[in-house]
Formats: C-alpha cells, structure tokens, sequence
C-alpha cells in the first residue's frame, strides 16, 4: 500500500497546489495563484485511515486536502485569538522562526485554525498592522488561555515534584514558554521538551530539582526517537520567563 504522505501530495498537486516539502506528518504546499502556504498535520488523517481500504482512505484523503484548501482560500486576515507560538528542531527556517536556546530550539510562529495550522508569513503582521514583540505577547497570552490549570497534571512516577502538561493540542511543549505562570510562587521551572507533544516540569530552585530533572533525560530522549515532531532530550530552565539549557543534548 502506498505511504500516507504521497497519495496526500498527489491530491494536493491534483487540486493545483504546490508541494514545498514534508517533514514527519507535515506537508507544506503552496496555494495557487496566492502568496499563502498552508501546513497541513495529516497525524489525525493517519489514524482515521488505518485499517481502511484503499477506497475509503482515497476518499479521506481528498476530503482532507480539500477542507485545507477551503481554510486557506478563507481569506488573509490574521485571526489573532489563534496565533501562537510554535517550538521546532534547530534550522528549521522560515518566517519568524528565530533561535531560542543556545541553538536548541527554534521558536516560529503559527495561525493554528480548526481544519489546519500555517506558519505565519510577512505579509499577515503588515496586514494586522501589529510589530513582532506585539504578535510576541498575543500569542503568549493565547497559549496561557488554551490550557488551564487542570491540564497539568501529577507524575510522580516520573520523579518526586515532576508534573506533565498534556493538554494535547500540539503545543504542550511550546508552554515551556509561559510555565513560569503556572508556579508563580517558584523562582524557577526546570522542564523537558522531547517533543512538541511532551512538556515535563519540575518546579524549583534546588539541586533535588536539577537531580530530578536530569534523570528524566534517558527518557526524554528514547520518546524524541519515537516521536514524529521530535526536540530535545536537554534539560532547560525557564526563570521568570527567560530560557536557558541547564543540561545539552546528549550524543
């Protein structure tokens, strides 16, 4: 049976879009005639598909790749209560991507929408007459909105103190950003970013903490192996809000 990501890249291409790359689960295409890409997260598709025969999983996918097209042809204007930000590998390129620690992580922009996410392009901060640091804040502020204090929750399986945020949306580890606001009382957050699903904890200042984080690493890097948006087995702390690497990468 042919693989997933090439009968969507076909229906894309047979729909007059443009296929600009794929990496994991993420296609990325052009529209036509218009300077917009959409990224397009066929993960659900992928489930939905399984165990399908071939023509169910055509006509799944189609529908996918069409209601893609439909989000994208919507128009320009930034919906500005869905832009958040975004955590990818180092090098990832794009606009608005910048590095974030240490040449660790970067840090990009989205517009995560109902049918699908894209990356946002120059002309959508010309269009909202907003300034990057501006954009910055909003998308902070949505992403504290999206998950409440019950999409924390307990693991001390993991290690005494570890919480996981797993509110499952995609962007559990872009709340590294912002956990600092989840555990004012602590003058830091130690935490762990396999992928951009996983988002480990452990609040504190002391050397427990940093000893329990750093045994979360061996973990952390066997799920950044299996994952499909893998980051970093780094151990990082977020003081106030300012990141920094408190443990690299392993080899």
């Amino acid at each position: 049976m042919r693989p997933l990501m090439s009968r969507v890249c076909e229906a894309i291409e047979a729909q007059g879009g443009e296929v600009c790359g794929s990496d994991g689960d993420v296609v990325v295409f052009a529209m036509p005639g218009r300077d917009v890409e959409i990224t397009l997260d066929i993960g659900t598709l992928r489930q939905a598909c399984q165990g399908r025969g071939e023509a169910e999983i055509l006509v799944r996918v189609e529908e996918r790749v069409r209601a893609a097209f439909r989000a994208g042809s919507a128009g320009t204007v930034l919906n500005l209560e869905e832009v958040l930000p975004h955590l990818r590998p180092p090098g990832s390129g794009g606009p608005w991507c910048r590095v974030l620690v240490d040449d660790l992580l970067d840090l990009c922009l989205v517009e995560d929408g109902a049918v699908t996410m894209r990356y946002l392009q120059p002309m959508d901060l010309v269009r909202a007459e907003l300034s990057l640091s501006e954009v910055d804040a909003l998308c902070m502020d949505n992403l504290f909105a999206r998950a409440p204090q019950a999409g924390w929750a307990v693991r001390e399986d993991l290690g005494s103190g570890v919480v996981e945020c797993r509110v499952g949306d995609g962007h559990d580890a872009a709340r590294a950003l912002i956990c600092h606001r989840w555990f004012p009382a602590e003058e830091r957050v130690l935490f762990l970013v396999p992928s951009r699903d996983h988002l480990w904890a452990v609040p504190g200042s002391t050397s427990e903490a940093e000893a329990v984080a750093s045994t979360l690493r061996p973990l952390a890097r066997a799920v950044a192996i299996e994952a499909s948006y893998p980051l970093s087995d780094a151990v990082f702390v977020n003081t106030g809000g300012r990141l920094e690497v408190l443990s690299p990468p392993g080899p």
